[in-house]
Formats: C-alpha cells, sequence, structure tokens
C-alpha cells in the first residue's frame, strides 16, 4: 500500500495536481470538455478525432485516476464510507477500473460504428461523464 508521500509523488497525483488542482486550472479543463464535447455531440463539427479523444482518452485517463485516487483514500478516513469498503483489495479496484474503462470504450467504439449513435448518448459520453470524473477526482484532490 502507498503512503501518504508516496501516492503525492506519483505520476498521477502530480498530473491531475498540475490540470485540476486549482480552482482556475479545473474550471477551464470543465469548460474545455463541455465546449467541445457539446460540439462533437451535435454534429456541428463531425470528428471521428474528438470522439477519440473526449470520449476515449480522456475519460479513461481519468477513470484510471479516480480509482487510484479510490485505492489511496481508503487509508484517509477513520470510518470507511460503504462505497470505499467495496474497493477495499487492490485486485476488486483493477477490476472494477478495468470495467468502467471497458464499458466507456464499448459504447464510444458503438457510437463510432453508427450503431448506438444518439445525441443524448453523445454527450454522456464526451460531455458528462468527463466532466463527473473531474469534479469527482478534484474533490479527491481537496482532501488528500
Amino acid at each position: 500500500m502507498e503512503d501518504n508521500n508516496t501516492f503525492k509523488n506519483s505520476f498521477v497525483y502530480t498530473f491531475f495536481q498540475n490540470s485540476l488542482g486549482t480552482n482556475h486550472l479545473f474550471f477551464i479543463n470543465v469548460l474545455i470538455n463541455i465546449v467541445f464535447g457539446t460540439i462533437y455531440s451535435f454534429r456541428i463539427i463531425d470528428s471521428n478525432f474528438l470522439l477519440l479523444l473526449f470520449g476515449i482518452v480522456l475519460p479513461i485517463i481519468y477513470i484510471i485516476g479516480l480509482y487510484r485516487f479510490i485505492i489511496y483514500s481508503k487509508d484517509i478516513f477513520k470510518e470507511k464510507p460503504k462505497i470505499i469498503k467495496l474497493f477495499i483489495s487492490k485486485d476488486i479496484n483493477v477490476l472494477f477500473m478495468l470495467i468502467d474503462i471497458s464499458i466507456t470504450v464499448f459504447i464510444a467504439l458503438l457510437i463510432y460504428y453508427q450503431v448506438f449513435d444518439y445525441v443524448i448518448v453523445r454527450l454522456i459520453i464526451t460531455t458528462l461523464l468527463p466532466v463527473f470524473y473531474q469534479m469527482s477526482i478534484k474533490i479527491f484532490l481537496t482532501i488528500t
């Protein structure tokens, strides 16, 4: 298990501290996700690159970071919240992270192949989920 100093010196923590650590950076990142995710969702710019970036790459980065924060934060709380009890072992944490990544990539591929290509699905995958992940990581950055 990583201790506080090891985790704070890790690439994951440093990356998110530098990209979401201050309120200004957090606002800019959320705004970028909302603007470009909405542009892609409503097909203002129909670019597969936007789907790749905002629908696959960024959510995967946020999912990995979020699950790393969850595994670290179980040592912070004296009384563990119910959600943290679910991730008590690192193996279960990794399993859920891989399932989460697989679902995200699968839905993005369905959008790409136009099987599940509805505005609301594109909006959820490219805008709402990344913003939710960013807000969750910001909360973990605040409590650590």
